[in-house]
This record gives C-alpha cells, sequence and structure tokens, in this order.
C-alpha cells in the first residue's frame, strides 16, 4: 500500500531526480523518488552477530555451540543469516572465539552461497559487548545492525541500515 507524502527537496537535487524519469520503467516524480530511495537503502547494508562470550560458556554438547544449535533441519546462525539476507544486509561480520568461529564456519563458509560476504573477527577473551565491537572500529563506518549469535529473530525493524 502507498502513502501520499509532501515533501520539501532543493531544487537542483529535484533536477537529478528528474533526469532519472526514462518515461520507460521510471514514469513519474514520485516512481523516481522511490527508486533511488530503495537503492540506496538496499546498498552497504551491515550487520554484525555477536556468537561472543567464553567458548565454553557456549558449549551445548562436544560439537556444538548455542550459535550452531540445530531448529529443526538449520541451526540458529543458518536462519540468521537466511534473515539478514532476506533484509538486504549484505555484509556481515561474526565476532567470536576461535572454536566457535570454527564450527560456524564449517556450516556457512565464506557466505557466497547466501549471497553475502561474511568476515570473521576473532576475539581472543570476551570482556563485553561494546569490546567485542570495538574491534571492528576500523570496518563500521556507517550505521550496522547488530544481533546475537544465539538468539533466534523473525522479522528486522523496518528502520534498520
Amino acid at each position: 500500500m502507498k502513502e501520499k507524502v509532501t515533501i520539501t527537496i532543493d531544487k537542483k537535487i529535484l533536477r537529478n531526480v528528474d533526469a532519472f524519469i526514462d518515461r520507460l520503467y521510471i514514469r513519474n516524480r514520485s516512481q523516481a523518488i522511490e527508486s533511488l530511495l530503495e537503492k540506496r537503502m538496499d546498498e552497504n547494508k551491515t550487520a554484525v552477530i555477536l556468537a561472543t562470550g567464553p567458548s565454553e560458556n557456549l558449549r551445548i554438547s562436544k560439537d556444538e555451540f548455542r550459535a550452531t544449535a540445530r531448529i529443526g533441519k538449520t541451526t540458529t546462525i543458518e536462519f540468521a543469516i537466511k534473515n539478514l539476507r532476506q533484509n538486504n544486509f549484505k555484509k556481515i561480520f561474526i565476532v567470536g572465539e576461535q572454536p566457535v568461529l570454527t564450527a560456524i564456519f564449517s556450516l556457512i563458509g565464506d557466505g557466497r552461497k547466501y549471497g553475502i560476504s561474511i568476515k570473521y573477527v576473532d576475539e581472543e577473551n570476551s570482556p563485553g559487548t561494546a569490546d567485542s565491537l570495538r574491534l571492528l572500529k576500523d570496518e563500521l563506518k556507517t550505521t550496522f545492525l547488530v544481533v546475537f549469535g544465539d538468539i533466534v529473530f523473525k522479522e528486522l525493524l523496518h528502520t534498520c541500515g
């Protein structure tokens, strides 16, 4: 369902929007603005999955951690990755200790099969969420979403990204 809104736009920007109208696919300003906004909102969406904490505290069996726990035919981490991808997150960082990251990597690899890019960040000890995110201070330059690797979420807020 579409909703009518009133906005004020600088004339120069409006000329650029008008130039985007091709009369074939983009027929008017409303379609042009909607298309440009959709493209912008879909690009460069980044998420961080925290699989942090001492690995011995995250272990639920000899070969399984909370992030790799089975939910039916999938795992917690695969569920999170698929959900993030469905919401157009294409760059994902996973932070955790080496044993947890190894288990996650054996399930999802580098993310190519999901159409995303995954970077693993080894955390030698787990002092807390803020310190875990500090490991990414040189990587994260824009808004990003943080989710926890052992929590199942069904929907993301529309304000993400």
